[in-house]
């Protein structure tokens, strides 16, 4: 991954390589440049130069942070002719108008039923009352193969039965999410994901393959991406996270950023007994494709 940090005001864009191979970026902005690259031994190392001058770089993708500009796709030309521009935190993944929860149960002690009870305690619309929601309906969707009903919605047996959604939360197995990504972005016009699972990139090689696929189909469609192995993202107007307390939400509160999810709930109870109030809270996980810095650009540029 190549992380380029610059100075107060910029621009965060994500881009992916169009090829497996490398390609290479021309870069011609007075900014600190910090590459990170993994060696055949598995060893990490950093380096950081000044790109005061026109400087040939060689990555497999990379966050990019450019001046403020007018035409943001004009500078990423400038930058690399193959650089596609992607936008990440998008209206799907903050206010969307339907979620479909992938795994939601009646259990409310494991994290799929916590969450369905979290949407709904948070008073995202639901369905009427044992009816499945059509095609352009508002509201929560829930899929379970096994139960009828979910916390008094009726659940879809097969993903492929929903109607088109705008953000899913998936709390499935690991090794079933890139499948789920893929149908979703492709047959549902899902533009957003957020993916409570865990057993990715943290733990296996297996599981970093997978990562990786589903962030090459989130480029593809360019959709959001919020994890994986996170708790979530809660804001006022959906609270997409399986774990408790939920704080009361205050547009003048804190807007809280977290790479660990035990990090999170542990502010969380500390703040909510203190006083401290929130506005929002994001929990980015392993941060494939929306990590901290996102995050905190996307509200320096939307305060």
């Amino acid at each position: 991954m190549f992380f380029i940090s610059s100075f107060f005001g910029a621009s965060a864009v994500r881009c992916p390589a169009v090829a497996p191979q490398n390609f290479h970026l021309f870069y011609k902005y007075g900014c600190k440049i910090t590459t990170k690259f993994r060696l055949s031994e598995g060893n990490k190392r950093k380096s950081q130069f000044n790109c005061d001058q026109k400087t040939k770089i060689t990555v497999n993708s990379f966050i990019l942070l450019l001046p403020k500009t007018k035409n943001i796709r004009k500078s990423l030309e400038k930058c690399g002719k193959y650089a596609n521009f992607v936008t990440m935190i998008n209206r799907q993944l903050l206010l969307p108008e339907s979620i479909v929860v992938i795994g939601g149960s009646n259990n409310v002690h494991k994290p799929g039923g916590a969450l369905v009870r979290n949407l709904i305690e948070g008073g995202f619309p639901l369905p009427p009352a044992g009816t499945l929601p059509a095609e352009g309906d508002p509201g929560l969707r829930i899929v379970n193969p096994k139960e009828d009903e979910v916390q008094g919605v009726k659940a879809f047996h097969d993903v492929k039965d929903i109607p088109p959604t705008d953000l899913a939360v998936l709390v499935v197995a690991a090794r079933f999410c890139p499948d789920y990504v893929e149908f979703l972005a492709r047959e549902k016009q899902v533009r957003a994901f957020v993916i409570i699972s865990a057993g990715f990139g943290e733990e296996t090689e297996e599981g970093a393959e997978m990562e990786q696929k589903i962030l090459d189909t989130c480029q593809q469609y360019q959709c959001a991406l919020i994890g994986p192995n996170c708790i979530g993202l809660l804001n006022s107007h959906h609270h997409s996270v399986f774990t408790k307390p939920i704080p009361t939400l205050n547009p003048q509160g804190a807007d809280f950023i977290s790479g660990s999810g035990a990090t999170a709930v542990f502010i969380l109870e500390s703040g909510v007994t203190k006083g401290l109030t929130f506005n929002s809270v994001w929990s980015v996980g392993n941060g494939k494709q929306i990590g901290i810095e996102d995050v905190l650009q996307y509200m320096d540029e939307h305060f």
